[in-house]
């Protein structure tokens, strides 16, 4: 697979992340993007997914940075997912919220 060394380097800039465990990423197997990779990470005891395009890895890389850092011990902790598919912005879904109760569109 071609995005197999984009993959790697972004699981390995994430790796680096205090306290975050990177756990399993898949590329979306939809035919609208076939740039959408889906990771699976954990924080301490929290599992949430990080939703992002893979054709850059070091804005990708960025841009979770820049959101995680944002966020408070607690909301960290209560991740549902991320979605940083979208330049200059993001969504964050915490758990028991009604946006937790869906999966993200792909």
């Amino acid at each position: 697979n071609d995005q197999l060394p984009k993959l790697t380097k972004l699981s390995e800039n994430l790796k680096n992340t205090p306290d975050l465990a990177v756990t399993n990423f898949t590329l979306s197997d939809t035919y609208i993007d076939k740039s959408t990779v889906i990771l699976s990470l954990a924080y301490k005891n929290n599992n949430f997914r990080v939703i992002t395009n893979i054709n850059n890895p070091d804005a990708s890389i960025t841009q979770f940075k820049q959101a995680f850092s944002a966020l408070s011990a607690k909301q960290k902790q209560n991740i549902n997912y991320l979605d940083l598919r979208f330049d200059n912005r993001g969504f964050i879904c915490i758990n028991n919220t009604p946006c937790a109760t869906q999966p993200p569109h792909l």
